[in-house]
């Protein structure tokens, strides 16, 4: 696991803008979410324990589609854009995929690292959301 935590050093500071670019992209409508919190959580929670992105996916898809939990993970941007929250998260996960791209791990040890750097965006994503009013005013920042 020492290794995982090396290749998150490298990749902290990304996952943070990552985190706060969806934010920014939703702060509208993400701010009146008062669930938001406890579901990024659960994300959270799901990421550390599934096995590969696939499983993950497959739960955040399920969680889009229920009625009680859906109206968050489908939030579009506030700019009238219609990418939802789910979708941009895995395209995340992807991009996750694709920085820690080594090959030579065998797939499961590959699979460990991306999920573990996959709830580390979750943890920055969830602070996001609660700081979301205070992002906009961040240099970079929309």
């Amino acid at each position: 696991m020492a290794d995982i935590y090396h290749v998150s050093g490298k990749l902290d500071d990304q996952l943070v803008r990552w985190a706060e670019e969806l934010v920014v992209q939703r702060a509208g409508k993400l701010s009146k979410k008062d669930a938001a919190k406890s579901q990024i959580q659960k994300a959270i929670e799901t990421a550390a324990k599934a096995g590969s992105p696939r499983v993950f996916a497959n739960w955040l898809r399920y969680q889009w589609s229920r009625e009680s939990s859906g109206d968050l993970w489908g939030i579009t941007e506030d700019n009238g854009g219609k990418k939802a929250l789910a979708q941009a998260i895995l395209e995340v996960i992807d991009k996750i995929k694709n920085e820690t791209g080594e090959k030579s791990l065998f797939e499961e040890e590959r699979n460990k690292r991306v999920m573990y750097l996959a709830a580390r965006f979750l943890g920055y994503l969830k602070r996001s959301v609660v700081a979301a009013d205070k992002l906009k005013g961040l240099p970079g920042m929309k």
